[in-house]
């Protein structure tokens, strides 16, 4: 397990990126996608995403030369959701160049305190 949170918890999910040798990956020009879906039984998970993370939401580059980026799921993305589930980091170069460069799984817990949900929501 990578890591877990209880319903509704922010969480600042930390990545340091590194190329094959060890070096970290430069991420100047880089385009990144982070998403998970539910873990069905081990090695297997749903094709459907339940969470999606881009740069325009929720992915910080914390810095693009040492390959240091943070996901950062809000309450509203896990208050009604329990389980365990599987998440992909993806990078998109400035070449075009697709590289999956984490896979993990995690679990969102079931809490009795739950954040206040927005109006709107």
């Amino acid at each position: 397990m990578d890591f877990s949170l209880h319903q509704g918890d922010t969480k600042y999910i930390h990545f340091a990126l590194k190329k094959e040798d060890g070096s970290p990956l430069e991420l100047v020009g880089a385009q990144l996608r982070w998403q998970a879906s539910r873990l069905k039984a081990p090695g297997q998970f749903s094709s459907t995403p339940i969470l999606s993370k881009t740069e325009e939401s929720g992915i910080e580059i914390d810095d693009d030369l040492n390959g240091l980026v943070t996901v950062v799921l809000s309450p509203e993305d896990t208050l009604f959701l329990s389980g365990i589930f599987y998440h992909e980091l993806e990078t998109i170069d400035a070449s075009d160049d697709v590289t999956t460069v984490f896979t993990g799984s995690f679990e969102i817990k079931k809490a009795l305190i739950k954040p206040p949900i927005p109006q709107g929501a």
